[in-house]
């Protein structure tokens, strides 16, 4: 069972993905913030703090491996996620190196984010 009321914040560049993840999280009691670029989400991060973050890998500006370093170093997110549809890149080898213990694979089934929230 998924715990209730968790502040997620969910980036991701793709308006129809990050819109469906946003209505499956909050169809289960939680409270979702979505930006769609690395940078806003760190700014959201610097303003409050978040139980949980989905970041999708591949962003514009900045890619979803250096918001995950950005928001480390803010301590304001406990547990992070990335998401990827690319597998092998360079940037999933990043974020290993960086410390990161979860990459989804894209496309991402509701029952694998929702099973991030049990923990």
């Amino acid at each position: 069972m998924t715990r209730p009321h968790l502040k997620i914040l969910l980036c991701e560049d793709d308006f129809e993905v990050a819109d469906s993840l946003a209505y499956i999280l909050r169809m289960h009691g939680q409270i979702v913030t979505i930006t769609h670029d690395g940078e806003t989400a760190v700014q959201c991060a610097a303003k409050e703090s978040f139980d949980i973050a989905f970041l999708d890998i591949l962003l514009p500006g900045m890619n979803g491996v250096d918001c995950f370093v950005a928001l480390k170093k803010l301590n304001s997110v406990k547990a992070i996620h990335l998401m990827t549809g690319y597998a092998g890149s360079d940037l999933i080898k990043q974020a290993e190196r960086e410390g990161i213990k979860a990459i989804m694979r894209k496309p991402v089934r509701p029952e694998d984010v929702l099973a991030c929230l049990t923990a």
